[in-house]
C-alpha cells in the first residue's frame, strides 16, 4: 500500500511540474486588458529600471522581455512565480505581463512594456 501511495505522490508532482512548465514557456495565450485601467501603477512604479528591450510583438517575446526585466529587479526568485500571464492593450499598443506564486494565486511581478520599442512603463511587485 505505501509504494502505491509514494507513485501516487510521485505522479502527482510529475504531472504539476509539466503542467507549470506548458503554462509558463508553451501558452501563449494572451488575454485582453485595458491600460486605462492602469494609471496608479504607471504614475507610481514608471519606468523604475529605465531599460528598453526590443520591439515586443508576440506574448513569447513579451514574457521573454518582462523576465529579464525582473530577474535585474528582483533578481533570481523570479524563475518561482509561475506562471507568466499575458495581457495586451490593442489600442495603446500596450503588453502586461503578470507573474504569480503558484498558478493563479494573486501577487507576484508585473510589468507594462509598450510593443513599439519595448519601453519599460512600470515595474512592480503585488503581495499575494
Amino acid at each position: 500500500m505505501k509504494k502505491n501511495k509514494r507513485i501516487l505522490v510521485i505522479s502527482l508532482i510529475v504531472i504539476t511540474f509539466c503542467a507549470v512548465l506548458f503554462f509558463t514557456f508553451f501558452n501563449n495565450i494572451t488575454f485582453d486588458f485595458s491600460i486605462n485601467e492602469y494609471s496608479q501603477e504607471l504614475s507610481t512604479f514608471s519606468n523604475v529600471s529605465n531599460d528598453v528591450t526590443n520591439e515586443i510583438k508576440t506574448a513569447a517575446q513579451a514574457k521573454s522581455a518582462a523576465f529579464k526585466i525582473w530577474k535585474q529587479v528582483y533578481g533570481d526568485s523570479v524563475i518561482f512565480k509561475l506562471p507568466y500571464r499575458v495581457y495586451y492593450d490593442s489600442e495603446s499598443h500596450i503588453w502586461l505581463v503578470k507573474g504569480s506564486w503558484v498558478f493563479f494565486i494573486p501577487g507576484g511581478p508585473h510589468i507594462l512594456l509598450k510593443e513599439e520599442g519595448g519601453e519599460v512603463l512600470a515595474v512592480w511587485h503585488d503581495k499575494a
